[in-house]
């Protein structure tokens, strides 16, 4: 029993070590509001890819697809 306890411990304390790092996000192009602001800030001035662009669902869901290497470049 105690080996049981011991084990689910050191589990639940690697799940929450490891999850922990995922929980926290920066704001790698600012505050933004709107679509206009994604449109401004990452589309404008280069050719995008097909995947790449804003959907809107409904009016509570936009979708903004970037390739990473716009967001964070080398």
């Amino acid at each position: 029993m105690l080996r049981k306890m011991v084990v689910l411990l050191v589990m639940l304390s690697l799940v929450l070590a490891l999850t922990s790092i995922c929980l926290a996000a920066e704001k790698p192009l600012g505050d933004i509001t709107n679509a206009n602001d994604v449109i401004s800030k990452v589309f404008t001035g280069r050719t995008l890819d097909p995947i790449e662009g804003i959907w809107v669902r409904d009016e509570n869901r936009v979708i903004a697809m970037v390739k990473s290497s716009v967001v964070y470049p080398n």
